[in-house]
């Protein structure tokens, strides 16, 4: 059976203006900066100063609010890179 405003919305759900629509499910996860810097045991300054400094690849941005957005396999990387670089 179908809504009762079957008139307005016969198939889809519509969502008032002020409410957002859900958001897709995520293939993998995102990590913040202050979770790299947590990861990599340096401070959240210390890795943005890398990236200002061109030391650290920038990562990937969002598009609605301009935040870094890290996968996994970079954070292991940048890992890997700071050793070598201490050695």
């Amino acid at each position: 059976m179908g809504c009762v405003l079957s008139a307005c919305c016969p198939t889809s759900v519509h969502y008032p203006k002020h409410m957002r629509k859900p958001s897709p499910p995520k293939t993998f996860t995102w990590l913040r900066t202050t979770e790299v810097a947590s990861i990599l045991g340096i401070s959240q300054r210390t890795l943005i100063r890398k990236l200002v400094a061109g030391m650290l690849p920038e990562p990937a941005r969002d598009a609605s609010n301009n935040y870094r957005l890290w996968r996994p396999e970079e954070v292991a990387a940048i890992h890997q890179q700071l050793l070598k670089d201490k050695e």
